[in-house]
C-alpha cells in the first residue's frame, strides 16, 4: 500500500448521502480480490414491512368485497393498500444498490430487483476503474434528526468510506455509525487497490 503522505485530500467535508438510524449496508469478502457491499437485512425488512401491509390491506378489501367476510370494503382502503405497496417496492429498489469491488475491474455500482448482485450492463448504475482510484477516504459527519417524542433535534455521528478519484471526484461506498467498521473496510479497500488510506477526518 502506498504511503498516505504521497497524497493530498482537499475535500474536508463529508459527502451528502442518505442517512438512517440503522445500518443500511453490510460488506463481505468474497475472495482475496473481491468485496461485496449489499443492503443489510434490516434495510430489506424495512421495505418488506410496507409491501406486506399493502398486500394485507388489498387482501382484506378483496375478502370483504367478494366473500361473506364482514370487513371494510371501501375504495379508499384499497388505495391505501396500493400506496403502501408502491412505497415498499420503491423503497426496496432504491435501497438495493450493491457494489461489486474487484482489484481487476474496479467498483461496479449496481441497482437491481435481484437480491444477488450481477454486473450486467442493464443493472450497472456507474463504474469506477481501478486505475482511476487514487485514495480511500474515511470521514465523519454529524447528522441531526428529529426525535419521535418531541421536536428537539437528536444528533448522531456517521462515518463514510469514500473513493477519491483522479479527477478530484469522490464516490461513497459505505456509511455506518460504527467507526471501527468504517476503518476496517477502508483499510481493506486501500490494500485491495494499493492506494493510500487518508486519515480519518472529523
Amino acid at each position: 500500500m502506498k504511503d498516505a503522505t504521497d497524497i493530498s485530500i482537499d475535500a474536508s467535508s463529508a459527502l451528502d448521502v442518505k442517512s438512517a438510524n440503522f445500518e443500511k449496508r453490510k460488506f463481505q469478502r468474497i475472495n482475496d480480490k473481491t468485496i461485496l457491499i449489499k443492503p443489510s437485512t434490516t434495510s430489506l425488512a424495512f421495505s418488506l414491512v410496507f409491501v406486506v401491509l399493502g398486500l394485507s390491506i388489498g387482501a382484506l378489501y378483496l375478502l370483504s368485497k367478494f366473500t361473506a367476510f364482514d370487513g371494510p370494503a371501501s375504495v379508499p382502503l384499497l388505495l391505501l393498500g396500493a400506496l403502501f405497496l408502491v412505497t415498499g417496492l420503491g423503497t426496496y429498489y432504491d435501497g438495493n444498490e450493491q457494489l461489486v469491488i474487484s482489484r481487476e475491474t474496479g467498483v461496479a455500482f449496481i441497482r437491481s430487483w435481484h437480491l444477488s448482485a450481477s454486473a450486467k450492463p442493464a443493472a450497472l448504475k456507474k463504474h469506477v476503474k481501478p486505475q482511476d482510484i487514487t485514495a480511500i477516504q474515511t470521514i465523519s459527519r454529524l447528522v441531526k434528526s428529529r426525535t419521535n417524542k418531541s421536536t428537539r433535534l437528536a444528533s448522531y455521528t456517521e462515518y463514510q468510506v469514500n473513493l477519491c478519484l483522479l479527477d478530484n471526484e469522490r464516490y461513497n461506498v459505505f456509511v455506518t455509525r460504527k467507526v471501527k467498521k468504517a476503518e476496517d473496510l477502508a483499510r481493506e479497500l486501500a490494500q485491495l487497490f494499493d492506494v493510500p488510506l487518508a486519515p480519518m477526518k472529523d
